[in-house]
């Protein structure tokens, strides 16, 4: 997960620092999990959706990983 939070985070802070003419500015939030033993897709979508609406919760902009 330290890998993928790494590419994650480098993601995010490249779009924030972009400057965009028609785009005032925008931000990303991610969710990052790993596949875990049992998953099906929809239960390893569902927890990454859970993290995805904890980072906006928590104020937008940020990365949040599955522990």
């Amino acid at each position: 997960k330290k890998n993928t939070h790494m590419v994650a985070e480098r993601i995010r802070k490249k779009l924030d620092d972009q400057e965009y003419e028609s785009i005032p500015h925008f931000t990303v939030s991610a969710g990052v999990t790993d596949f875990q033993q049992g998953d099906t897709v929809k239960t390893m979508l569902k927890r990454v959706d859970e993290l995805l609406y904890q980072a906006k919760k928590e104020g937008r902009n940020q990365v949040v990983v599955d522990s």
